[in-house]
């Protein structure tokens, strides 16, 4: 049971996309802890910046309050060196991005949007986060970050549907890879870990314990050619104590290794008759 690296490497990339928000522009600042007002050179309205960079100079096409403070709807463009690298359209509120907005942002290959709900210039709400590629993240956000349900769709194939946290699967999930693999259980810090079962794109089907993305613990694999086994698994492997029974009804009771018979193993037969034999490595001795 192979890791799915390429669904893995994009839920990797959709938990990263977070590098920029309404918080990274500035040209005049005011310091207050933990962050920086930054004003409007023309304007003269401020924003607030909890991550301030140094070199970006703003643009607020919205009002100002009594405290030069952006207020209601308009938008915000921010620059790094004469280029543009992110644009808000929607509310503020004392300087900070409330209510329902959209945000485009740069990203390695393009420009991300997110549109959704936000509190303190942060992604915090229901919303939906969509990538240069036409990918896909829809749902809970909270701190600028995925978590609570999320639905993931990828260009390319699969997708993922189910509980995360800060940006990665975490609690159950419904994970379908690229190459139609489908795996619905449980996840921990973006692994499988805990009850699941995994459905081959053979039809092959697994069904227990899964840990560091494999099968590992107890479990019962069935397969379409050679039949199932019910045991210990390590590492995606029959490893341990287990039962094989073939497509004729022929049952292997006994220890395996990397998913060969290996010790003294117990069959019976679909007639009824039993017998034992050594084996070892996956050889009759």
């Amino acid at each position: 049971m192979k890791k799915l690296n390429k669904m893995k490497q994009k839920l990797s990339f959709l938990a990263l996309v977070f590098g920029l928000t309404l918080s990274t522009a500035q040209v005049k600042t005011t310091t207050e802890e933990n962050g920086l007002w930054l004003e409007d050179p023309i304007t003269k309205c401020t924003i607030w910046n909890s991550n301030p960079k140094g070199n970006e100079v703003i643009s607020w096409s919205g009002s100002c309050d009594d405290n030069k403070r952006a207020t209601g709807s308009g938008v915000l463009v921010w620059l790094e060196n004469g280029k543009i690298v992110g644009r808000f359209k929607g509310t503020m509120s004392n300087g900070k991005a409330e209510g329902y907005g959209k945000l485009d942002f740069e990203v390695d290959d393009g420009f991300a949007r997110y549109s959704g709900e936000f509190r303190n210039s942060e992604m915090h709400g229901q919303g939906v986060l969509e990538f240069p590629d036409k990918s896909l993240a829809e749902g809970d956000f909270s701190h600028d970050k995925m978590n609570g349900f999320i639905k993931v769709t990828l260009t390319e194939g699969g997708s993922y549907e189910g509980e995360v946290s800060n940006n990665i699967p975490h609690g159950k999930g419904l994970q379908i890879t690229p190459e139609g693999e489908e795996y619905y259980g449980e996840f921990i810090d973006g692994k499988r870990e805990g009850k699941g079962t995994l459905l081959f794109t053979n039809g092959d089907i697994y069904e227990g314990q899964f840990k560091d993305d494999l099968a590992n613990g107890f479990g019962t694999l069935s397969t379409a050619e050679e039949g199932s086994f019910k045991g210990q698994f390590k590492n995606g492997m029959p490893n341990g104590e287990g039962i094989f029974t073939d497509l004729n009804g022929d049952v292997a009771k006994g220890n395996f290794i990397n998913g060969e018979p290996d010790g003294k193993i117990i069959f019976t037969l679909k007639s009824g008759k039993t017998k034992e034999e050594m084996w070892k490595n996956g050889k009759k001795l």
